[in-house]
């Protein structure tokens, strides 16, 4: 994987105590599809757009091997289910983004999503 140059690092969730991970991959189309969904994390905001909702991130990378590429795949952190829904449900609603995938072409960028819930053992560094 290649971090993202916006987010070049692993950030280490604060909460040690009860939380889960969500671990998502998006799959594209073509190298073009895929770089325009980088895109729209790196220079569209949408990186911005999940920290307000409350999608905290733990990394964004494109993946460089593996069989269905071009693909990216990145990590948000949670306290627990319920908040991920409600996070999920602000993202979908918040007006930047709406604004963001109305632009022609944005929308097409991803052909399918690979979604994991993840918790973690007790001796995990993150």
């Amino acid at each position: 994987m290649r971090a993202f140059g916006q987010f070049p690092r692993v950030e280490v969730p604060t909460t040690k105590g009860s939380r889960i991970f969500e671990l998502r991959t998006y799959h594209s189309h073509s190298e073009q599809a895929g770089a325009t969904k980088i895109g729209m994390f790196e220079g569209g905001g949408e990186i911005e757009i999940f920290r307000r909702t409350g999608l905290t991130p733990v990394f964004f990378a494109q993946d460089l091997t593996g069989q269905r590429l071009p693909s990216l795949t990145y990590m948000l952190t949670f306290p627990d289910l319920a908040t991920r829904d409600r996070s999920w449900k602000a993202f979908g609603a918040d007006p930047a983004w709406q604004r963001l995938i109305a632009i022609p072409g944005l929308a097409e960028t991803v052909i399918g999503i690979d979604n994991m819930i993840l918790s973690p053992t007790r001796y995990s560094q993150i």
